[in-house]
């Protein structure tokens, strides 16, 4: 491998271009770049339902402000053929779509301010290709740019422990093919989808760091640091360095390390601006999620962690069941209920009352015939609430949680409400600031 595909530039972000275009040239990022190359964009955007103006985007979200900053600095160097592509999770249930995500947070204005395209992976072409003895469907978008940029997030994830430039990628599949990574085996087949998607580039965008992520229930920081480089391994390896988490304890990294016969040795990186330890913040990866519940002084419920046969869908789904759980019964104290999400979560023998939410719970704990069972992949949060309210509280509680969350939902489809929900973190200026989005 040539050296300089080693180079790794960190520069800390002073909310001018000046930080990334440093970063770029410190990594030669544009080395191979041509002005007639057809270039995409492919940003972090996990999700884009109704209401979600109320949740936290910080850390969460590859910000607009990295998004521009980096399209302006292609239109410096004589690029015009530029799209930005990504493929959020598609949800009837709460209107997200890719679409929307470009709305919400700031990158559909783009297209009009500096003509770039619009790419929805869920609606595009695939490529099929055999990953571990599973067939995956790749966007032909993806796959047939000639120069593809990664701008993941400087996050952590609860089953991959860090999601950043190898694991942003999974946002190119199609929807059925992300489910089949969670049933495989994540990291290997996460490290597999590098072997087929190659970005040129891949700049992780750390104005915001997320601990305990990957979802809005985890809690943000203000990073202030961009780490950019041409290989995606060695960006991640800095990446997951700076969130204080080892990279040969993480799993996709060391599959596509043995895959690529590399080192996940950060010794082995020529890093270039800033000295990686005045940029490093130690975070906590796992989550925990009955400390959601404790954070709403809710006792008597217990959650355990679900695993990695649980995919994107039911995280957000999830997140979302126990925010409207959580709101409506601040302080409440239950007997012994359980929830189990997931293929392999086997519930408590001592729990008192088992709610199996979701196909995978369900197929894998067959023999429990007094379980509460909510089917769907995933499964719908309206039912699985519907189903937590009247199996635990009074007849005359749940029906007026319910009639109440039904007109918060028709006030939300309308336009006229956007909930807000106390258990999530509260970001305040100057520190964390709207304008990034």
């Amino acid at each position: 491998m040539e050296s300089f595909y080693n180079l790794v530039s960190i520069v800390k972000y002073d909310g001018t271009i000046n930080p990334l275009k440093n970063a770029i040239e410190q990594c030669n990022g544009f080395l191979e770049l041509k002005q007639n190359d057809k270039v995409l964009l492919k940003p972090n955007i996990v999700w884009s339902g109704r209401g979600t103006n109320k949740i936290p985007k910080y850390g969460l979200i590859t910000t607009s402000k990295i998004v521009e900053d980096i399209i302006q600095l292609l239109h410096q160097h004589g690029c015009r053929n530029i799209s930005i592509g990504e493929g959020t999770i598609a949800d009837k249930e709460f209107g997200s779509d890719t679409f929307n995500g470009y709305k919400r947070y700031g990158i559909a204005k783009l297209t009009k301010k500096y003509g770039v395209k619009l790419i929805d992976f869920n609606k595009e072409p695939y490529k099929q290709v055999e990953l571990n003895g599973a067939r995956i469907e790749i966007s032909n978008a993806a796959l047939e740019a000639d120069f593809l940029i990664n701008l993941p997030v400087l996050k952590t994830h609860c089953q991959a422990k860090v999601s950043l430039g190898l694991k942003n990628l999974k946002g190119c599949l199609s929807m059925g093919s992300r489910r089949k990574f969670h049933e495989k085996d994540l990291e290997r087949m996460i490290a597999l989808l590098n072997t087929q998607v190659k970005p040129k580039l891949t700049v992780i965008d750390g104005i915001y760091g997320l601990e305990r992520g990957p979802t809005s229930l985890g809690i943000a920081h203000r990073m202030n640091v961009i780490i950019a480089g041409r290989d995606s391994l060695s960006c991640d390896i800095v990446g997951s360095t700076v969130l204080g988490i080892d990279p040969s304890s993480v799993g996709h990294l060391k599959e596509f390390a043995l895959l690529t016969n590399r080192s996940l040795d950060i010794n082995g990186i020529d890093l270039r601006g800033e000295n990686i330890g005045n940029v490093t913040r130690k975070v906590e990866w796992e989550t925990n999620f009955e400390d959601i519940f404790r954070r709403a002084n809710i006792s008597g419920i217990s959650f355990q962690f679900p695993g990695k046969h649980y995919c994107t869908g039911c995280v957000c789904h999830t997140d979302a069941l126990m925010a409207a759980f959580c709101k409506d019964n601040m302080g409440g104290k239950f007997d012994n209920i359980e929830i189990c999400i997931g293929g392999e979560t086997t519930p408590r023998k001592d729990s008192k009352k088992v709610f199996l939410m979701g196909n995978c719970s369900t197929m894998a704990n067959k023999e429990l015939e007094d379980a509460i069972r909510i089917k769907g992949c995933p499964p719908k949060v309206a039912e699985m609430l519907m189903a937590l309210l009247n199996h635990t509280l009074d007849k005359q509680r749940a029906r007026k949680i319910l009639l109440g969350r039904l007109i918060k939902k028709i006030g939300n489809s309308v336009g006229i409400y956007n909930e807000d929900f106390p258990i999530y973190p509260r970001y305040e200026p100057p520190e964390f600031d709207q304008r990034h989005f």
